[in-house]
């Protein structure tokens, strides 16, 4: 499955694109994606259709709360999310504490295998094969990790006490998972320490920059009855954790459209291609070099400061924590700057063409977007397909959510031409 949504000022579309082999029922293979869960009002709602809330697919979990009784009107499109949300938080109280527990289990369990995976790749990539060298590595990076989760917002809608309290509630659970994630490895009590707190934040901290995040599980779109311009959101479900629903409203992923703002594309699930073409650069030769920057800067911080206690100059000293003080920033500007590049290089010019669009023409363009990503896949070797399917939504405020493109003629052509 690969999705995408495309916002400007005429509208907003959504697409899903899922494969099936001739031999298949292609009837059978057309389950919705996409959503209009709201009778009469333009907001459309998009799902990874491998996403779950706790072990329910979020299909039907959107089926359910599409058949409900959703018969209020909201100023905002945040507004509509949100009662999404409530939705889910209603049905919070009927999930057992043994279900509860498993919900921690899989969360932090996931988190720290992928952050193990990072951790042998980069051993691979460095030649590092001692246990003692490798777990001066992992120490490392787990310790970036928690000097970022340290300063994340805390999730706005828990109080002052719900870190420590959780932590109390599910410490076993979590230091059990780490265990099974990282094989066992004898860290340091900081690092056993550090790998607790950022099992905690995982459900205490809004999503934070040291979060190895999964795509989010629905997007969406659209208008609420006070906005005359169209919005998208990314929301990502966690699930139930202590009788509450664990969400991220990612409200700052995609700018807002606005007078300054004309178009947001803004890629959803299996979209690497999709990012490859409108940014103009492959998205994982990016994270390398963004990788290969921060190792740099950070082992040569690292080295200043050893110099540093070698010379006697220690902690609580001004000019250490002066130089601590700056490791971030410095760290973070080249890679800020590689993003501005992108941006005012590739995006930029991209985002200008789609701002003129018309709704229908976004819709095409959609469509090759994800023609063109499944294109790439097939010629990579990633799957083997001979037909697709293709979902869109256009999203206006006075048409509500018609579903597919109301010109049936295809001009992916002739719009990615220009």
């Amino acid at each position: 499955m690969i999705t995408i949504g495309l916002v400007n000022k005429s509208g907003a579309v959504l697409a899903a694109g899922s494969t099936f082999n001739k031999t298949d029922d292609a009837v059978s293979k057309q389950t919705n994606n996409i959503f209009k869960p709201y009778d009469g009002r333009p907001v459309g709602v998009m799902i990874d259709e491998d996403a779950q809330f706790m072990g329910i697919p979020m299909r039907q979990v959107m089926l359910d709360y599409q058949y409900a009784q959703n018969t209020g009107r909201f100023g905002t499109l945040k507004e509509y999310v949100m009662d999404f949300v409530g939705y889910l938080q209603n049905k919070a109280k009927s999930y057992s504490e043994m279900e509860q527990e498993e919900c921690v289990r899989s969360v932090v369990s996931t988190e720290f295998l992928l952050t193990n995976m990072m951790i042998e790749e980069m051993c691979e990539d460095k030649g590092i094969g001692t246990t003692a060298a490798v777990r001066e590595l992992a120490e490392n990076v787990i310790g970036k990790k928690y000097e970022y989760c340290m300063v994340s917002e805390p999730d706005p809608s828990v109080d002052e006490n719900y870190e420590k309290s959780f932590r109390k509630k599910y410490e076993a659970v979590i230091k059990d998972s780490i265990k099974e994630a990282f094989n066992n490895v004898n860290f340091s009590k900081k690092t056993e320490e550090e790998l607790t707190q950022l099992g905690v934040c995982l459900f205490s901290k809004s999503v934070p920059r040291w979060y190895n995040a999964k795509s989010p599980s629905l997007m969406f779109a659209g208008y609420g009855d006070a906005e005359e311009l169209p919005q998208i959101y990314s929301l990502r479900i966690f699930g139930v954790a202590d009788y509450r629903v664990k969400h991220d409203l990612i409200e700052h992923e995609f700018p807002a459209i606005d007078d300054n703002i004309y178009s947001v594309i803004a890629p959803f699930v299996s979209s690497e291609a999709i990012l490859n073409f409108v940014n103009g650069i492959d998205p994982e030769y990016e994270i390398n070099v963004m990788k290969a920057l921060y190792s740099a800067l950070n082992e040569y911080h690292s080295s200043v400061v050893d110099e540093l206690e070698k010379l006697g100059i220690r902690k609580n000293n001004k000019i250490y924590e002066n130089i601590i003080n700056k490791r971030n920033s410095s760290i973070d500007k080249p890679i800020d700057n590689i993003v501005a590049h992108e941006y005012s290089s590739h995006q930029k010019p991209f985002h200008g063409k789609m701002a003129t669009l018309s709704k229908n023409e976004m819709a095409s363009l959609a469509e090759a977007l994800i023609r063109l990503a499944f294109l790439k896949y097939e010629f990579s070797g990633r799957i083997d397909t001979s037909e697709i399917l293709i979902e869109i939504a256009s999203i206006t405020k006075e048409e509500g959510v018609p579903m597919g493109k109301e010109d049936p003629s295809n001009k992916a052509a002739e719009v990615l031409a220009g």
